[in-house]
């Protein structure tokens, strides 16, 4: 059995593409599933949707973290 706690992370869609994304794939939900991080990039898989996308917690055109 597998015991590595997943991490998750709120966004919020800046962009209209990503205002779609997030209205027709991810639902309206914001709960992402971190898959991996290189220093601020992150790895993102939305929880109901069968989608990923990487994005910056800086400084992200199209995402931003919701805190």
């Amino acid at each position: 059995m597998n015991n590595t706690k997943r991490k998750f992370q709120y966004v919020k869609p800046k962009s209209e593409e990503a205002k779609e994304i997030f209205e027709y794939m991810m639902f309206g939900l914001q709960s992402c599933e971190i898959l991996e991080q290189q220093g601020t990039m992150y790895l993102l898989k939305p929880i109901k949707a069968d989608y990923q996308f990487w994005m910056s917690a800086d400084d992200d055109v199209d995402w931003e973290l919701d805190r």
